[in-house]
């Protein structure tokens, strides 16, 4: 992953519903089983989700990587000199149902396209996003600003020295 790519875990809203009755604000590490909540395999397989039609919308937003593609794995990739931003979706062999879903936004994109398209496709399908920190966000650019603000992604392209200084061993104490 790239310092400046900003990753987003998809996960079914109807499934955190059910389970939470609300759409928390973080999920995190179960104290009855140790397992994280937040491993959102488990919401996909709740989910039934047929991979399809999200599929078809994936691939009006960018190609297909060159490396990984089946029918069960579906990586998408576009890499330039000016953005880079990819998505992967796992279909389970056994079922045919979508297991996972992610992608990663460039933030040096302009109007951040890729991002606000993926917004797009998380209304028509009702899906939540998830960050690498386990913190949940609608498909609303507002609240996925809230999380893109307190990510490395993010102190990366603003302040790339200082990012690396708080990252030296004496810094973590």
């Amino acid at each position: 992953m790239a310092a400046y790519q900003f990753f987003l875990d998809v996960i079914p809203k109807s499934v955190l519903l059910e389970k939470y009755d609300r759409i928390p604000d973080k999920i995190s590490v179960s104290t009855k089983t140790d397992l994280s909540e937040s491993y959102t395999r488990k919401y996909w397989k709740i989910a039934e989700t047929d991979p399809t039609q999200i599929v078809e919308e994936i691939d009006k937003l960018l190609p297909r990587a060159d490396w990984g593609n089946d029918k069960h794995i579906h990586i998408w990739k576009i890499k330039t000199n000016k953005v880079d931003n990819d998505a992967h979706l796992i279909v389970n062999k056994r079922t045919g149902y979508i297991e996972y879903l992610c992608f990663r936004a460039d933030l040096r994109e302009d109007r951040l396209q890729f991002l606000m398209n993926m917004i797009e496709l998380a209304e028509k399908f009702d899906w939540i996003f998830m960050d690498s920190k386990d913190n949940l966000a609608n498909p609303d650019i507002h609240e996925i600003k809230k999380l893109i603000v307190k990510s490395n992604a993010f102190r990366f392209i603003h302040n790339p020295q200082k990012l690396l200084d708080d990252l030296k061993p004496e810094n973590l104490t």
